[in-house]
């Protein structure tokens, strides 16, 4: 497992366990950092589309989205209250063949992946 599509495919499986604990006994299990770490490995796997990245994470392109945002180093509102990102690991720019925008790694979303994959 030296890939990252591989991990994110790992980390794919995890969330699938957290989600069906969810439903199971109807309490909630966050899974933020789980879901921001599997979509910087599709990212860094080559994934370079919102809509793509959804459809490799098995999500609606909403929450894909939000994932994205969070990446970006963007603050979001849950339940009222401002939630600051600690994260700028990804950058979006217009895409040269596609509507819409292209997502690829900043310096530090490149140094983090190059750390834990040499």
């Amino acid at each position: 497992m030296t890939q990252p599509t591989d991990v994110a495919a790992l980390l794919k499986g995890l969330r699938g366990v957290f989600r069906d604990h969810m439903k199971s006994t109807g309490r909630h299990v966050g899974h933020p950092p789980l879901v921001a770490a599997e979509a910087l490995l599709w990212i860094a796997g080559g994934i370079d589309h919102g809509s793509d990245l959804a459809d490799a994470m098995g999500m609606d392109r909403s929450t894909a989205n939000r994932t994205i945002a969070l990446l970006r180093g963007r603050t979001r509102w849950r339940e009222g209250r401002s939630m600051p990102s600690p994260f700028g690991l990804v950058e979006l720019r217009k895409h040269p063949h596609r509507r819409g925008f292209q997502i690829s790694l900043t310096k530090d979303g490149e140094g983090l992946i190059a750390a834990t994959f040499k």
